[in-house]
C-alpha cells in the first residue's frame, strides 16, 4: 500500500484512499458530494501554496465547490494527469504529495540568533529559506531586512508563545508584562484562525524598539512539507513589515480625527468618547494591516512563480504555458475589492479590532460612504516603507494610489458605490 510522505497530507485516510485508489475525492468520480471537510482544506491549502488558488482566507473552506475543482483541473493539466478533470484520484494525490516533501531546515546566518534565544529555530529555518531567494525582489528582502534589524537590535526577537520567555532578557523589565500578554494570547488563539503571530512596538527611551511573538502550533506545521509552511513564510513577511513601519505607525496613532481621514467626524468622535479603543487605533490599525497584507502578496507571487519555474525545469509541469497563468497581474480595482472585504470583515471584528466605527458605517450607511472611508485608509498606507530599495516602495506606493484614484470619481454621488464594490 502506498503511503503520504508530505506532513501536511499524513494522517488523512481519506487522501491516503485517494492515493490507493480506494475512492475519488469527489467520490464516485465528482458525482457526490465530498463530506471530509479536513481532506478537502488540505488540499485547498495546497492549491493555494502553488497558484491554483489564491487565497487562504476565501478558498480554504473545506467545501469541494466548483473553484476548488477548477483549481484541481489546472493541475492536473499542468501535469499532463488524465483526465485533466477536477478530481482527485491516484496520481492527483500522488503529485501533490510529490510537491511538499518533508525536509531539513537550515538555520544559515541566523544560527547564532538561535543560540542567544532571540530567534525560534522553526523562525531561523524559514528565514533561511528565505535567504536562499535573494534574487526573488519581494521574498529575499524579507530575510535580509531580518538579518539587519536583528544584528541592530533594533528587534530583539522572533520567538514562539511558549519561549516568549526568552524575549525578557532582551527588553527592558518595563516590557515583560507586555509579553506574557501577547503570550497568553497567542497561546489561546485557534490553531486555524489565528492570530498566528503578533508584533510589538516599545519604546526604550526614544528607541524605538520591537518583538515578534508565533502561535506554537503554527510554526510547528510551518516545517518543510508541512501545511503552514508558504503561510508562515508570508506571515514573517507580514509580521516583519509591522515592525519596519513601527515609528509611521506611533505617528498614525497620534494624528487627529478630522474631515480628511474620516468619511463621518461625528460618529469617529463618538465612538472614541464611549470609552475603549479610540478610533484612531481602529483606523491605524486597519492602515498597517492593509500595507502588510499587500506585502505578503507580493511575496507569495515570488514564491509562486519561483517553484513553478523549478518544476517546469525538473520536467514536472509540462507546460511553459503554465508560468505565465500562475503570475497573477492585478486588475484595476481588484486590490480595493480586497480591502473592502477585509474592512466588511473587520467590522465584524474577523480580521482586526474594531472599535465600533467601521460597524457603525456598515449598518448606517453601507454602499459608497463605507467603501469610500476603507478606500481613503487603503490609500493612506502609501505613506509606508515596503522595501529596502526605493524603487521597489514606490510599486506599491503606486498600486494604492493608482487604486484610490480609479475608484474615487464614485464616491461622488451618496448612496451609489463604485461597480464592483458593497452596495454596487
Amino acid at each position: 500500500m502506498a503511503v503520504l510522505n508530505s506532513p501536511r497530507f499524513q494522517g488523512s485516510v481519506t487522501i491516503e484512499q485517494c492515493l490507493n485508489g480506494a475512492r475519488t475525492m469527489p467520490p464516485s468520480n465528482g458525482a457526490l458530494p465530498e463530506t471530509d471537510r479536513d481532506a478537502v482544506s488540505r488540499v485547498q491549502r495546497a492549491l493555494v501554496d502553488l497558484g491554483y488558488l489564491l487565497s487562504f482566507d476565501d478558498e480554504v473552506d473545506g467545501t469541494y465547490g466548483n473553484r476548488t475543482a477548477a483549481a484541481v483541473s489546472r493541475f492536473k493539466f499542468d501535469r499532463a494527469i488524465a483526465p485533466s478533470d477536477g478530481v482527485v484520484g491516484p496520481r492527483t494525490s500522488k503529485a501533490l504529495d510529490d510537491e511538499f516533501p518533508p525536509g531539513a531546515m537550515s538555520l544559515g546566518v541566523f544560527a547564532p540568533f538561535v543560540v542567544t534565544q532571540r530567534v525560534d529555530s522553526t523562525v531561523a529555518g524559514l528565514l533561511d529559506e528565505l535567504t536562499g531567494l535573494a534574487a526573488l525582489p519581494w521574498a529575499g528582502q524579507t530575510a535580509l531586512f531580518a538579518l539587519q534589524e536583528l544584528t541592530n537590535q533594533n528587534l530583539a526577537g522572533i520567538v514562539r508563545a511558549s519561549q516568549a520567555n526568552d524575549l525578557k532578557a532582551q527588553v527592558p523589565a518595563a516590557q515583560h508584562a507586555t509579553i506574557d500578554q501577547v503570550a497568553a494570547i497567542l497561546s489561546t488563539a485557534s490553531p486555524d484562525t489565528g492570530p498566528f503571530g503578533l508584533t510589538t512596538r516599545f519604546d526604550q527611551t526614544g528607541w524605538i524598539r520591537g518583538h515578534t511573538i508565533f502561535q506554537d502550533s503554527y510554526l510547528d506545521r510551518a516545517v518543510p512539507g508541512g501545511e503552514r509552511h508558504t503561510s508562515a513564510l508570508l506571515s514573517l513577511a507580514h509580521e516583519l513589515n509591522h515592525f519596519r513601519n513601527r515609528v509611521a505607525a506611533i505617528t498614525l496613532d497620534a494624528e487627529p480625527i478630522t474631515a480628511a481621514d474620516y468619511v463621518d467626524v461625528a460618529t469617529a468622535n463618538a465612538v472614541s468618547a464611549a470609552g475603549g479603543d479610540p478610533t484612531t487605533v481602529t483606523r491605524a490599525t486597519f492602515i498597517q494591516e492593509v500595507g502588510a497584507r499587500h506585502l505578503a502578496w507580493k511575496v507569495y507571487q515570488d514564491l509562486v512563480v519561483n517553484h513553478a519555474q523549478a518544476m517546469l525545469a525538473s520536467g514536472v509541469i509540462t507546460r511553459p504555458a503554465a508560468i505565465a497563468e500562475l503570475t497573477t497581474t492585478l486588475l484595476a480595482g481588484q486590490l480595493l475589492r480586497a480591502t473592502i472585504k477585509f474592512a466588511a470583515d473587520g467590522a465584524d471584528n474577523k480580521t482586526y479590532h474594531d472599535n465600533g466605527y467601521m460597524n457603525s458605517l456598515e449598518f448606517f450607511h453601507p454602499g459608497a460612504t463605507f467603501n469610500q472611508q476603507a478606500a481613503i485608509w487603503m490609500q493612506t498606507a502609501n505613506r509606508f516603507d515596503y522595501h529596502n530599495v526605493a524603487a521597489r516602495t514606490d510599486e506599491i506606493r503606486n498600486t494604492l494610489t493608482d487604486e484610490f484614484n480609479a475608484a474615487s470619481p464614485g464616491f461622488a454621488t451618496p448612496g451609489v458605490a463604485p461597480a464592483g464594490l458593497i452596495g454596487a
